[in-house]
C-alpha cells in the first residue's frame, strides 16, 4: 500500500496469523493421522533396507528406490514408531512450503501474497492427502529444487547440469517425475526455437538428459543390481508401467467422467489456467514464465489420467500456485489502491470469523453424505463471497481484471482451508481409532514375528499382506479374521 500505518501493518499482521495459525495446528495434529495403505508397501521395503538388503535384488519393488534409503536412514537415527514415520513426511511438506516461498517472492508480490498464497498451499496438501505416507512430497521436494535453480540467474551448461541432477533424484523416488523431465525439454525447446540457437538447445537437452541418468547409475555402481533388473523393475522397459496404465477396465468416458469429478473437485489447483490470459492481456507480465509453468502444471497432470488418487494432485499443486503468483503478480498496483484495506478487513473477517464459526456450528463430514457436505461448502464460499463483495466493486475497470483475479485467489483459499480442518481432520480421529481397534483383532490372530513383515506397526497388519513375499502389495482386512477372532475371545474368556 502507499501510506502504510499501524493500523495496515495490524491487518496484515491479523490475516498471516490467522493463515499461519491454521497452518500449525494442521501440522502439530499429525499424529492423528490413519494409516494409509501404501505405508503398507514402502515402510515394510525401508526396513528391509534398514536390514541391508536391495531393493530388485533382495526385495521386489515396482518403484525407484530413493526414498526406501531416505525412510531407512530416518528409522535408523530417530526409531521405527509410526508417528515418527508421519513425522517424515510433514516436514518435507513444510520445506516444499518454504522453497515454494522463496520462488513466489521472485515475482516481487507483496510479502503477504506471498506468504497467504503459501498456507493455501500447505492446506491443498491436506486435502490431497499430503498428510499421508506417499512418495509424492519427496518427489515435489526435487522439482522445486530443480525450477528453483531454473529460475535463478545465469544460463550455463553448468545450471543444466544441476537442474537435471535434481530432476533425476526425482525420477529415483518415483518415475512419474520423468515427465516433468520431458516438461523441461519443452521448455528449452520453446527458448531454443529463435534462428541460430537451436544448436545450444540441443547440446542443452544432452547436458540435462546425462546430469538426469546420473542418480540411476550411482545406484546401479553402488549396489549388486544390474542395470537391466533394475530399468525393468522400475518399469522403463518391459510392460510393468503399461499394465499399471490399463490395470483399471473403464471405458473412455468412465475414465474421463472420474477425472473431471477429481478436478471439479480440486478446481482452484486449475483456476490458474483459465486466468492465465490476464497478464498477457494487460501486457506487464513475462510471457515466457507464465508459459513455462503451464507446461508444467500440464506435464504434472498427466499422471491423472491413469489414476485419479488424491496424492497424485500433489505433483500439479506446486506449478499450480506459482501460476497463481505469476498471475497475482501482475497486480502490484492493486495493493496501493485504498479498496485493498478493505478487502483485507473482510479477509480477516472470513478468516476470524465466518471460517471458524463454520467449522464449529456445522457437524463432522463422516456424518454428513456427499450432498450435504457440498451444501454446506457450497453455503460457506457463498456467504464469504458476499462479504468480500463490496470490496471487490470499490475498484474502477482499469484495476477489475486484478479485482477478479484477487477476488478468486481469496476464495480458493478459504475452500482449501475450510476443507483441510473439516473433511479430512473431521474423519481422521474415528478412523484412527477403528484402525487401532482391527490392529488388535488381527494382532490376536496373527503373533509377532510369524512371517508378518511389520513387527513395529501393528497398525499395518491392515494394509499389508503377509501371505504375498513377491511384491508386498496385497491387503488384509479384519474380516477375514473376523470368524477367528471371536473363536480366541471365547476360548479366552472359556478359559477364565
Amino acid at each position: 500500500m502507499g501510506t502504510e500505518d499501524s493500523s495496515d501493518r495490524l491487518l496484515r499482521f491479523l490475516i498471516v496469523g490467522s493463515a499461519v495459525g491454521i497452518c500449525v495446528f494442521l501440522f502439530t495434529n499429525y499424529s492423528a493421522i490413519p494409516v494409509n495403505r501404501d505405508a503398507g508397501y514402502y515402510l515394510p521395503i525401508a526396513r528391509e533396507v534398514l536390514a541391508g538388503k536391495t531393493p530388485t535384488v533382495e526385495v521386489d519393488t515396482a518403484y525407484t528406490p530413493f526414498v526406501y534409503y531416505l525412510y531407512a536412514a530416518w528409522m535408523g537415527w530417530f526409531g521405527t514408531t509410526f508417528s515418527v514415520q508421519v513425522l517424515l513426511v510433514y516436514l518435507v511438506n513444510l520445506l516444499n512450503v518454504l522453497l515454494l516461498l522463496r520462488i513466489l517472492r521472485r515475482e516481487r508480490l507483496p510479502a503477504i501474497l506471498g506468504i497467504l498464497l503459501c498456507a493455501s498451499y500447505f492446506c491443498t496438501l491436506m486435502v490431497c492427502q499430503g498428510y499421508a505416507i506417499t512418495l509424492e512430497p519427496f518427489q515435489v521436494f526435487f522439482l522445486l529444487a530443480a525450477f528453483s535453480a531454473w529460475s535463478g540467474h545465469g544460463d550455463s551448461l553448468g545450471r543444466e547440469a544441476m537442474i537435471g541432477l535434481l530432476l533425476g533424484v526425482a525420477i529415483m523416488i518415483k518415475q512419474y517425475s520423468a515427465l516433468i523431465c520431458l516438461g523441461f525439454v519443452l521448455i528449452i525447446c520453446m527458448d531454443s526455437a529463435g534462428k541460430g540457437r537451436r544448436a545450444r538447445g540441443a547440446i542443452r537437452i544432452l547436458v540435462l538428459g546425462t546430469a538426469a541418468a546420473v542418480p540411476l547409475l550411482v545406484f546401479i555402481l553402488l549396489t549388486p543390481a544390474s542395470l537391466p533388473e533394475a530399468l525393468h523393475a522400475f518399469g522403463f522397459i518391459g510392460g510393468k508401467a503399461v499394465s499399471y496404465a490399463t490395470a483399471e477396465k473403464t471405458t473412455l468416458y468412465e475414465r474421463l467422467g472420474h477425472v473431471f469429478l477429481k478436478v471439479a473437485h480440486l478446481h482452484w489447483l486449475f483456476l490458474p489456467v483459465l486466468f492465465f490470459a490476464i497478464p498477457c492481456i494487460r501486457r506487464d507480465a513475462d510471457r515466457k514464465r507464465g508459459a513455462v509453468l503451464l507446461v508444467l502444471l500440464v506435464v504434472s497432470a498427466l499422471p491423472i489420467w491413469v489414476r485419479q488418487f488424491g496424492h497424485y494432485f500433489l505433483l500439479v499443486a506446486p506449478w499450480s500456485y506459482l501460476l497463481w503468483g505469476w498471475c497475482l503478480g501482475t497486480c502490484r498496483d492493486f495493493w496501493r489502491g485504498e479498496g485493498s484495506r478493505h478487502l483485507l478487513v473482510r479477509g480477516l473477517v472470513l478468516v476470524g470469523g465466518v471460517l471458524p464459526a463454520f467449522l464449529a456450528l456445522t457437524p463432522e463430514s463422516s456424518r454428513l453424505t456427499k450432498l450435504h457436505q457440498i451444501t454446506v461448502l457450497a453455503f460457506f464460499l457463498l456467504l464469504s463471497a458476499l462479504v468480500l463483495l463490496p470490496g471487490f466493486f470499490r475498484h474502477g475497470a482499469g484495476k477489475r481484471a486484478c479485482a477478479v483475479l484477487v477476488f478468486s485467489a481469496i476464495l480458493c483459499g478459504l475452500e482449501t482451508a475450510f476443507l483441510s480442518l473439516k473433511l479430512p481432520y473431521g474423519e481422521m480421529s474415528e478412523q484412527k481409532s477403528r484402525q487401532e481397534q482391527e490392529a488388535r483383532a488381527i494382532g490376536e490372530v496373527l503373533p509377532k514375528g510369524t512371517r508378518v513383515l511389520v513387527v513395529d506397526y501393528p497398525e499395518l497388519y491392515v494394509t499389508c499382506d503377509f501371505r504375498n513375499e513377491s511384491n508386498y502389495y496385497g491387503f488384509i482386512y479384519p474380516s477375514d479374521f473376523e470368524r477367528k477372532f471371536r473363536r480366541i475371545q471365547w476360548n479366552k474368556r472359556k478359559g477364565s
